[in-house]
């Protein structure tokens, strides 16, 4: 009896220690994708992410504030810069949003672009390619920063609060790329509630 029951625990401390180990490797998985999604969340513009609010002056030369709007209201921000291929490609349909956007019906919203680089640069783009909407240039580098903004071309909508409740990295060609920024912009985003990326 002494010798069968020798034999058993050793296979059962065997189970337990497997068992440990698949256990612990799932954890450990787990663990990973949460520091991911950290890192993610600490590195790129993302859904919920709020931004302080900056006075600028667009090329027009009139008195903003990004990042703030009147309660209902949002704000739709291109950042780019001149020398960006994929922010060229993305212009049309900039454009599209600009020109879906700016109807009496959405009065509480506004669009502005954003440019990465300086003021002489800036217009000669605006000219060169004929952008309706206004646009500034980032008056201070570090905002670039504080908006991760650093990558481009970058589609976001602001609430009220400065809070993003849509975001676009990249490029943003197809029609349904679109049409999700303009249904960010007029669906209600009720309280706890963010509209879909």
């Amino acid at each position: 009896m002494t010798s069968r029951s020798g034999r058993v625990v050793p296979f059962a401390a065997l189970a337990v220690a497997t068992l440990l180990v698949v256990v612990l490797a799932y954890q450990n998985r787990g663990l990973r994708e949460r520091i991911s999604e950290w890192r993610r969340r600490a590195t790129f513009p993302h859904v919920g992410m709020v931004v302080p609010a900056f006075g600028a002056t667009t090329l027009a030369g009139d008195s903003v504030t990004i990042g703030e709007t009147n309660l209902g209201g949002h704000q739709v921000l291109f950042v780019f810069n001149t020398t960006c291929g994929f922010c060229l490609e993305t212009l049309p349909g900039w454009k599209t949003v600009f020109t879906e956007l700016d109807a009496p019906a959405v009065l509480e919203n506004a669009v502005y672009g954003i440019s990465l680089d300086p003021e002489a640069e800036t217009r000669r783009y605006v000219l060169d390619h004929g952008l309706a909407f206004p646009v500034l240039c980032i008056p201070d580098p570090r905002l670039a920063k504080l908006y991760r903004a650093e990558g481009v071309p970058l589609t976001v909508v602001l609430d009220h609060n400065g809070e993003m409740v849509h975001v676009r990295m990249g490029a943003l060609r197809e029609r349904g790329s679109i049409d999700s920024v303009i249904a960010a912009v007029r669906q209600a985003v009720l309280p706890g509630r963010r509209a879909v990326q």
